[in-house]
């Protein structure tokens, strides 16, 4: 919807003039032979057995790597060394897994579009622009044919969406945008002289907003760019260095050197509206966040010869093939190696139930597009007044519950078979259990039939 008292930026049209934004285009079902209905029986026929074997391969290889990933982890719990507190790089552990407790230091980042330079360990710069966002939703109706609903909102996205695609016209985005989300890594040393690697950068989180103070910034992009050049030149200098060593650092408000013309700044975004009155398709809001330096981080990874800390990969020699995952761990605060092991299990263990379940659900869907030439069969019927409904309705269920039924069945088969390739000696341990429970549950039921006998 249009606002009053504003032109739209799609086609210069007053608020009152502007189309609903929910539309449903209703959709016959074609009448013809029986061709049709065979062939996309057989189709689905065909997804349906790729996806069966899709789920078998993505069990078998999640089985396979979640008992590879807990094996390296037990080896990091045995191998690593532990580096005191006022430990330095190089002092022992070279090319060894360990576990660093320390104070991290980032440098001072800048976006170089709008001037913010904050003292961080990572900068993010979020830029969403307003756009109109499609979405489609069928219903299937009684006799044949389906009705399809498009409808049309308003959602700040920071990439691109493509309007030429839409079902109906008017909704036009821009063509391009003017800025887009970023961000900036610093080259992160701890106290004792370590490095953390890039990837290791990555992995660090908690994100905190910027506080903007534009009273000293320019809309003139010349003038912009040697406030700019002067605050790096002073961050070279050293003027920076204090607050690199300090967390709260990002608690005062920064300075922006460039807003640009009809962009108006608070203390929390840039915005290319004015303030109090309602965006329209097309502007822009920016905001940013950083990482603060002078945290405390603990860090389990290999130390290189110059105390570069990176992903550490367990020996060929100690592992049972050349697959072995890697073991690169930070967080933030006094965290020791143990409790940073077993997060990363407990990670472990809810991906491998996630794509336990993804596989399941593999299963079901494949055994139940297995059966659509049955349900094809019983479509024809389902026209019939009173009797057709009923029969599809019982035959859908049926195949339904018989989907599920086999679907847990190959899912379970799978993990099954896949334990007793990757960990032999714990699945037959595990069946041999099994056996013994059932034997004697049957032997207490013979039992309490004799005595009642």
């Amino acid at each position: 919807a249009r606002w009053p008292g504003r032109r739209s930026a799609l086609d210069g049209a007053p608020a009152a003039a502007m189309p609903p934004h929910v539309y449903t285009s209703r959709r016959y079902a074609r009448r013809g032979g029986p061709g049709g209905a065979v062939q996309n029986a057989c189709a689905a026929f065909f997804v349906g057995a790729l996806m069966l074997v899709g789920s078998a391969v993505l069990l078998w290889w999640n089985e396979g790597t979640a008992v590879e990933r807990y094996e390296t982890l037990e080896l990091a719990r045995r191998e690593v060394l532990e580096l005191g507190e006022g430990a330095r790089a190089g002092s022992g552990g070279r090319g060894r897994l360990v576990h660093v407790t320390a104070v991290a230091s980032g440098e001072v980042l800048d976006d170089g579009t709008f001037g913010v330079a904050v003292p961080a360990l990572r900068l993010r710069r979020d830029a969403q622009t307003l756009q109109w966002v499609e979405k489609t939703s069928e219903r299937k109706r009684q006799g044949g044919g389906r009705d399809v609903t498009y409808s049309y909102s308003r959602q700040w996205r920071g990439e691109r969406v493509r309007s030429e695609g839409f079902h109906r016209g008017g909704y036009d985005n821009p063509v391009s945008l003017r800025y887009s989300p970023a961000e900036w890594d610093a080259r992160v040393s701890l106290a004792g002289g370590f490095e953390l690697a890039p990837s290791l950068v990555q992995k660090l989180s908690g994100f905190q907003s910027v506080e903007l103070d534009a009273s000293e910034a320019s809309s003139q992009r010349e003038e912009a760019n040697g406030l700019i050049a002067a605050r790096r030149a002073a961050g070279a200098a050293g003027s920076d260095a204090v607050a690199l060593r300090d967390e709260r650092a990002l608690s005062r408000p920064t300075q922006v050197a460039y807003v640009p013309r009809g962009y108006s700044a608070s203390h929390s975004k840039l915005q290319s509206y004015r303030p109090g009155t309602e965006p329209e398709v097309g502007d822009v809001e920016v905001r940013f966040s950083a990482v603060p330096s002078g945290q405390v981080v603990s860090v389990l990874a290999k130390q290189d010869s110059s105390g570069k800390l990176s992903a550490w990969r367990p020996p060929a020699s100690k592992t049972r093939g050349s697959g072995a995952s890697s073991v690169a761990v930070v967080a933030f605060g006094d965290v020791s190696a143990a409790e940073l092991i077993a997060s990363e299990v407990t990670a472990n263990t809810i991906r491998t139930f996630v794509l336990r379940g993804v596989g399941t659900l593999l299963c079901f869907f494949g055994f139940l597009l297995l059966s659509s030439p049955i349900t094809t069969l019983v479509g024809v019927v389902e026209f019939v007044p009173i009797v057709g409904p009923m029969l599809s309705g019982l035959v859908g269920a049926g195949l339904c519950f018989a989907s599920l039924t086999l679907g847990l069945a190959m899912a379970t088969c799978t993990i099954a078979a896949a334990w007793i390739a990757h960990r032999p000696l714990f699945a037959t341990l595990a069946i041999g259990a099994a056996i013994a429970v059932l034997c004697m549950g049957s032997r207490t039921g013979h039992g309490s039939g004799r005595t009642t006998g």
